[in-house]
């Protein structure tokens, strides 16, 4: 697959020289490509966006006529939107439109159509219009607590919804055991088909605490205590 600066020499925006001057500093500043390449002159910004959405297979995005609701903040957690540099846009038919600003992991997409439980939209929306959204959208949300270990991030009804899934692939897979195995930097979740623990999927790590809190409720077990 091809980078976003080859991306960009073939669209001639960039001679070779430039981008070879502008990898360099990246390398130096750390930061992202798009960035140095404005900074440093390269390109504009209304040069840039158009080309990172093609990039990205993406269709731009606009605030025109953006309207801001409560139920585009109760769409998708605040914490979840700044943890992935998303926004929620729109949320109609079973559908919710997220911006974003940059490529969005497949698994992530996944655990928040989950989350969501709707059919999950992006677009690329540039970074200034970005922040300014999520500001508009969340200036009114209540200000989730801080709960250890990532516990504010998924909201009950959102844990049942995803441990629900679990279990129907469980059955459908004629599994007799479910095992929800935190490792350091993800969520295992592993079934037992035929005697043989297969390993069917890698959740996000903040999933862990509300999981096990929903299967607490579930066996009428004390939540509260931990081990």
């Amino acid at each position: 697959m091809q980078g976003l600066g080859d991306f960009l020499l073939k669209k001639g925006v960039l001679s070779r020289e430039e981008l070879a001057a502008a990898l360099r500093l990246q390398r130096l500043t750390r930061k992202k490509l798009e960035e140095v390449l404005v900074e440093q002159g390269y390109l504009k910004e209304d040069q840039l966006w158009p080309l990172l959405a093609e990039f990205l297979q993406l269709p731009l995005l606009s605030l025109e006529g953006l309207k801001t609701s409560p139920q585009l903040a109760e769409s998708l957690p605040r914490s979840l939107a700044q943890k992935h540099n998303l926004v929620p846009l729109s949320v109609q038919n079973g559908e919710i439109l997220l911006g974003c600003a940059g490529p969005v992991n497949p698994a992530v997409l996944e655990n928040l159509r989950r989350l969501t439980g709707k059919k999950v939209m992006l677009g690329f929306l540039p970074p200034p219009e970005l922040e300014r959204a999520r500001e508009a959208i969340y200036q009114d949300a209540p200000v989730e607590e801080a709960l250890p270990e990532g516990e504010g991030e998924v909201v009950p009804e959102q844990a049942a919804q995803i441990l629900d899934s679990i279990l129907k692939k469980a059955l459908n897979m004629r599994a007799s055991d479910v095992h929800l195995e935190p490792e350091p930097e993800f969520l295992r979740v592993r079934f037992r088909i035929d005697g043989w623990l297969r390993t069917v999927e890698q959740l996000p790590l903040e999933l862990a605490p509300p999981l096990i809190s929903r299967i607490k409720v579930l066996g009428r077990m004390n939540i509260a205590e931990r081990r």
